[in-house]
């Protein structure tokens, strides 16, 4: 059984400065590099344009993410590809059932594995609780049986201070793949011809793209909406990778996670063409999924980020608002409003925005920062520099940074 350990995978999500945002775990199903990884992880690596989604083998070599296989993210469970030949692969569990109190092993703090028992059995789906808690580092981990084989997926998320854990049966992985199977069937040839080595990652990470002005939204036409399931590696440049998301699906003939009365997948579309730097498209998607489901911050918050990133800062303004309506804690949305209003020009409003941060966490640095140079551009010297006393307890760097503007 320890024989297919090395088929577990680290997942790490990273942003534009290489930096960790999550780290988790994955483990390859086939050996020319299909990795089933949690849904968590593809919704961190899409919170931004510039993060990147890598995976670790048990060597320490490490690979940007080349596909998305699975974009609806059922289950918890999302399939990518990363380019390997001959990788070590773990082997699914034959459709028998489980039982309570059988031997499994899950994956530890440490990478290695750990005794556990199933506890108990849902009924209506099969989930299964097990003995042994997994650490959040562990979400998405394989659960083996004693010869080896993945029965299911860990599950670990942070709830009321405490962590829940329990696995999901390994057939929500084997049905990603048939889905796969039935895909790849389906989308036409014409992969881009000068596509980068997507071999083990370099630490040069690709320059952010510069903001584009875009044209005003239209709905994307059947000819150019893209394919969830051929996302290209975030290394890539995105023009030269277009071909990959533009083959159309025989019209008519719909997979499921393509559905377009489905709200996440409309908001997965929408990341997609972010990504593409097919803005137009992507504010349509984002708006398509607000319709289909009106109380969905994570596409009020994509859609912000995409009017952000192409210069219209009211609409951005506008757009996190509306997803602080469900996200009231939410750090990053009231710090991307007051940057907004900064460069708006209307520092009043970019200073509550930074009290409002400060006032959930007052250690943040950046708002510090932030909130200095609001006060600053206001008019308030005195109050600047009152923010430049507080920084110099926690961040010497940007307090020297914040001086210098003030003198």
């Amino acid at each position: 059984m320890l024989g297919y350990s090395n088929a577990v995978v680290k997942v790490h999500v990273n942003d534009g400065d290489d930096l960790e945002i999550i780290s988790e775990r994955g483990f390859i199903v086939r050996e020319e590099g299909i990795v089933a990884v949690s849904c968590n992880a593809i919704s961190r690596w899409y919170d931004s344009l510039h993060n990147t989604l890598q995976i670790e083998t048990e060597n320490g070599e490490r690979f940007y993410t080349e596909e998305l296989l699975s974009g609806s993210c059922r289950n918890n469970i999302a399939l990518i590809t990363i380019k390997g030949r001959g990788l070590p692969n773990v082997r699914l569990a034959p459709g028998r059932a489980v039982k309570t109190g059988e031997n499994v092993y899950v994956t530890t703090v440490q990478g290695g594995l750990a005794h556990a028992r199933i506890k108990s059995l849902r009924p209506s789906d099969g989930l299964m609780k097990i003995t042994k808690e997994v650490p959040l580092s562990g979400n998405g981990g394989p659960v083996f049986n004693q010869k080896g084989e993945v029965i299911g997926i860990a599950t670990a998320f942070a709830r009321g201070g405490r962590t829940i854990n329990f696995a999901i049966p390994i057939k929500s992985v084997s049905m990603e793949l048939d889905r796969y199977g039935r895909l790849i069937g389906k989308l036409s040839s014409g992969y881009s011809s000068t596509k980068k080595s997507s071999g083990p990652v370099s630490r040069q990470l690709p320059t952010p793209p510069d903001v584009v002005q875009p044209k005003p939204v239209e709905p994307p036409s059947p000819e150019t909406e893209p394919i969830i399931a051929s996302l290209p590696k975030p290394s890539t440049r995105m023009e030269e990778a277009l071909p990959q998301m533009q083959a159309p699906f025989e019209r008519g003939r719909e997979p499921e996670e393509t559905r377009p009365d489905n709200a996440q997948a409309q908001w997965f579309k929408g990341k997609a063409y972010a990504k593409a730097r097919k803005y137009n498209e992507a504010i349509y998607a984002y708006k398509k999924a607000l319709i289909l489901k009106p109380d969905y911050p994570d596409a009020q918050a994509a859609l912000g980020l995409v009017y952000y990133n192409t210069g219209k800062y009211r609409e951005a303004i506008e757009a996190y608002t509306r997803a602080l309506g469900t996200k009231a804690g939410d750090l990053k949305l009231y710090f991307k409003i007051g940057t907004a209003y900064i460069i708006l020009g209307e520092y009043r409003a970019a200073i509550k925005s930074f009290q409002q941060v400060l006032s959930l966490d007052p250690e943040i640095s950046d708002a510090h920062l932030h909130l200095g140079i609001a006060l600053l551009l206001s008019g308030s010297k005195n109050g600047a520099i009152d923010e430049y006393t507080i920084l110099k307890k926690i961040d010497r760097e940007k307090a020297e940074a914040l001086l210098d503007l003030i003198y």
